[in-house]
């Protein structure tokens, strides 16, 4: 009976044995599943970083676009004053020159013509 006690007792020896290496197995496991893990979450936060960095690179140069949009239209409206000013004060003036010549003509047709 003795060896079969020890059969018995070897065999619970066995299951422990196989049931300590089942164990370390889901722990190396686990541990590699933890790992991962982190791995995948230093990734993923890696991402996000690299992602917001990029967002935030279009947007200033979506406002970079949209200020020098904005300073365009603003030159070529002043432009457009600033030619149409000059303009008028050519014309003016060219009224201004005239104006004299115009006197003088008349005064001088005035002055001609009864004598004649």
């Amino acid at each position: 009976m003795s060896s079969h006690g020890h059969s018995h007792a070897s065999g619970e020896e066995e299951q422990l044995s196989k049931s300590v290496l089942e164990l370390s197995h889901a722990e190396a496991e686990a541990q590699k599943i933890s790992s991962n893990s982190a791995e995948k979450r230093l990734e993923l936060v890696s991402n996000a970083h690299r992602k917001a960095a990029e967002i935030v690179a279009k947007a200033s140069e979506d406002a970079e676009t949209a200020r020098e949009g904005a300073l365009a239209s603003a030159r070529g409206k002043i432009e457009r004053e600033n030619g149409l000013a000059v303009a008028q004060a050519k014309a003016k003036a060219a009224e201004i020159r005239k104006k004299p010549f115009k006197q003088l003509a008349s005064t001088l047709a005035k002055e001609i013509l009864p004598k004649i």
